[in-house]
């Protein structure tokens, strides 16, 4: 594997240390990889049907997942209170909370990836669960081998996604005081005179 600092060209030789110490920094704060030396990946089943278990845990658990199976959204809610996950197959239509009401009480706790995975075809049904902070969404019926590649990829796009959201935290901040009133950085020729 190719390092980051490998592909900079030798004439940022200087610039090497310090993009070094800042990539440092911000994967300092991430938590351990899925499948790294530190745990197997964690994943939380959220279905209330008993052949999901068959069709979709056993193929994620030979994949060498620790798969935790729920039933119902208050139980997925309090396991993740409990225990880390690496990430949460859910299910839209769950025996009291909803899966999407449950996705949204989980955003508002953590940013563990989460995918539906659901009979659910309907558009609205959806957007809302994207809207609600879905990574990914699946609809049944489906093939097993893509749901295994997804859950595979469902971490790595999250902590893109975090880690985007950081920088553009960053940058939004820096250049907040660099804009007039209209939203235009000075020195844009549209730019009101003073």
């Amino acid at each position: 594997m190719v390092s980051r600092l490998a592909l900079i060209p030798p004439t940022f030789a200087g610039v090497k240390p310090r993009i070094e110490r800042r990539w440092a920094d911000e994967v300092r704060g991430w938590p351990a990889a899925p499948g790294s030396a530190t745990h197997p990946p964690r994943l939380l089943l959220v279905d209330d049907e008993i052949d999901t278990d068959e069709v979709i845990a056993a193929p994620l658990a030979t994949e060498g997942n620790a798969v935790l199976r729920v039933r119902s959204g208050e139980q997925a809610l309090a396991v993740l209170t409990r225990e880390q996950c690496d990430l949460v197959l859910l299910e839209v239509c769950l025996p009291g909370i909803s899966g999407l009401q449950t996705c949204r009480q989980i955003r508002e706790q953590s940013d563990v990836p989460i995918v539906f995975l659901t009979e659910q075809t309907a558009l609205q049904e959806r957007l809302l669960a994207f809207d609600l902070g879905a990574d990914d969404y699946i609809v049944r019926p489906v093939v097993v081998e893509e749901v295994v590649r997804r859950v595979r990829a469902a971490p790595h796009a999250s902590r893109r996604r975090l880690r985007c959201h950081r920088w553009s935290g960053r940058v939004d901040d820096r250049h907040a005081l660099t804009r007039d009133a209209r939203g235009r950085r000075p020195g844009h020729r549209d730019a009101e005179r003073v």
